[in-house]
């Protein structure tokens, strides 16, 4: 519990804290699927929908900014951070303050998150 606290105050610092101006991006990975080893979530899709929804209502984030990828592979993921940094160059804020957020819901342990469409690497 006290994790999930301090991950929202981070978040709200980070989030919030940003000047009106500054444009932000973010990346939103909910996978239910993890290794083949692992029982499929049920609720990674819905935390994800959610979060995006919050990012817009609240947090200042253009939905043509917010990228959402359902079960992602790695490479899915490294994609979408190559689209959305391709995107902040494209169009930098003057003052340096731009913004991407990552933001990960489904299977990991203390060493690695577990996208789908991997094995478990020792």
């Amino acid at each position: 519990m006290r994790v999930a606290v301090s991950l929202v105050l981070a978040f709200s610092a980070v989030v919030f804290c940003r000047p009106v101006h500054a444009a932000r991006y973010a990346l939103i990975a909910a996978n239910n699927r993890g290794w083949a080893s692992e029982v499929p979530l049920q609720f990674a899709h819905d935390d994800g929908t959610r979060l995006a929804t919050v990012l817009k209502e609240i947090g200042g984030f253009k939905g043509h900014n917010l990228l959402i990828l359902r079960d992602a592979t790695p490479q899915s993921i490294e994609a979408g951070l190559k689209r959305l940094s391709a995107r902040m160059h494209a169009n930098p804020d003057p003052g340096g303050q731009d913004l991407l957020f990552f933001y990960y819901s489904g299977h990991a342990d203390e060493k690695a998150l577990h996208p789908g469409d991997l094995t478990p690497q020792n």
